[in-house]
């Protein structure tokens, strides 16, 4: 019987948090703008889009 081996985890960075697909359809391309203005991934331009959206909201 083999020893218990520890799995290996795959290259690339650590898991944020669990994985959302969505269809940005005609909000891409701004999407895709708004990150290379800001120097960003489009998963980081998403990710403060969507957190600003959330601090301005009122109710």
């Amino acid at each position: 019987m083999l020893p218990h081996l520890p799995t290996e985890k795959g290259p690339g960075r650590p898991e944020i948090g669990g994985r959302v697909q969505v269809r940005l359809g005609e909000l891409l391309p701004q999407v895709d703008q708004y990150a290379d203005r800001h120097g960003l991934s489009r998963a980081e331009a998403v990710r403060m889009l969507i957190s600003a959206g959330l601090a301005r909201d009122d109710g």
